[in-house]
């Protein structure tokens, strides 16, 4: 929805949400795209033009990564073990 008005984007997140009971993520990379990112079950902002309205969807993005990373890291370690 490039171009489209901030609460036309909110609508949509809300709608998938709500209508189909879907996981709903949005990638984003301005002010514009904030309410969006906030109402998603996952938000990513891109690009360094980005502004620092969507900075903490990042942090929360990439320690979830992380996290799901570390997991998957010591369950195939001791899976290996044997």
């Amino acid at each position: 929805m490039a171009r489209s008005l901030p609460l036309d984007k909110h609508t949509l997140v809300t709608n998938l949400r709500n209508m189909f009971k879907e996981v709903v993520a949005v990638t984003g990379d301005g002010t514009n795209d904030a309410p969006a990112l906030h109402e998603a079950d996952i938000g990513l902002s891109m690009g360094i033009a980005g502004t620092e309205v969507c900075l903490p969807v990042i942090f929360f993005v990439i320690s979830l990564i992380l996290t799901g990373l570390e997991m998957y890291s010591s369950s195939f370690s001791s899976f290996t073990s044997y």
